[in-house]
């Protein structure tokens, strides 16, 4: 019973040891991402993914890579990596992350019609959200951009009436 418990105590010891150093990974994988360092940050990502491979990583990780080549100009990627979150792992907190991610990246690389689409979807899909109103926002910026002025301006009100203490309200009264 001694070498039991010893061996026991030895793997949870190891395992404990891994998780710490996963979580130090991630966190140095989201500090390169904040200091804007994409490059490095999707290195670390893609050295979290390897580690385990028989286990499916958080997708904290996928997502943060998926933002990583989002914000490096790699829409495709991006796109490929949010689709991730969406189709494998249905049931995580980032399933509307990832959708807007995938939104953003039409809007970012300038296919209006797409990112038109996947906004609307969110919409549809998540009509209670939190991040409806940067949905609107970035809605009335795609009208703004393709002289829709009137449709443009009914968002803004919108985003004014319905979300008046929201970051994209300032930004509504602005554009």
């Amino acid at each position: 019973t001694g070498k039991f418990l010893l061996i026991v105590l030895t793997f949870a010891f190891l395992l404990l040891n891994l998780t710490c150093a996963y979580a130090q990974d991630l966190d140095k994988a989201q500090e390169l991402f904040l200091r804007e360092d994409y490059k490095a940050s999707i290195t670390e990502c893609e050295k979290l993914l390897s580690l385990n491979p028989d286990k499916e990583p958080p997708a904290e990780v996928y997502y943060l890579l998926g933002l990583n080549y989002l914000k490096s100009g790699n829409y495709l990627k991006s796109r490929d990596i949010f689709q991730v979150i969406i189709n494998e792992m249905p049931k995580s907190s980032l399933r509307q992350e990832a959708c807007l991610g995938i939104a953003d990246s039409y809007f970012q690389e300038g296919d209006f019609a797409k990112a038109r689409a996947h906004y609307q979807r969110f919409i549809g899909d998540f009509p209670q959200s939190q991040f409806l109103s940067l949905v609107y926002l970035r809605l009335g910026q795609i009208d703004l951009k393709q002289g829709r002025w009137k449709e443009a301006a009914d968002l803004f009100l919108k985003i004014k009436r319905d979300y008046p203490l929201s970051f994209e309200a300032d930004t509504a009264q602005r554009l």
